[in-house]
């Protein structure tokens, strides 16, 4: 891993390349899991293409969600000319979290009801 003092040293677009790479690999636990028992059952194959689809999909959503961070970084809690901060920025904070919220309880409760298997 690259100490932090490399990475605010970086200059060159090739740097922060470097970087960024040695940053992602590190190995993923479920693609791991997936390699391992699809070579077991003898997918080899459909094991190294899900584990690759795995690491795109972590890569776009990482992508997008630092681009949308430091895009939206500087204006993230805007300042009135009275120098007080505006009401919106902490309500979405809190409606983001009341949904984040809502969706666990949903997977809590469909859980929770849903009947164990009888071979279990």
């Amino acid at each position: 891993m690259p100490t932090p003092d490399q990475v605010t040293e970086a200059g060159s677009w090739r740097q922060i390349a470097a970087l960024a790479v040695a940053i992602g690999l590190r190995p993923c636990t479920g693609a791991i899991l997936v390699l391992i028992l699809s070579f077991s059952v003898g997918l080899w194959a459909a094991g190294v293409a899900a584990a690759l689809c795995m690491g795109l999909g972590t890569a776009l959503t990482v992508s997008v969600l630092a681009a949308v961070a430091s895009i939206l970084g500087k204006t993230a809690v805007p300042q009135t000319h009275t120098g007080r901060a505006l009401w919106w920025p902490r309500l979405l904070g809190v409606a983001g979290g009341g949904v984040i919220f809502g969706f666990g309880l949903v997977l809590f409760l469909a859980a929770v009801q849903r009947p164990l298997h009888p071979l279990l």
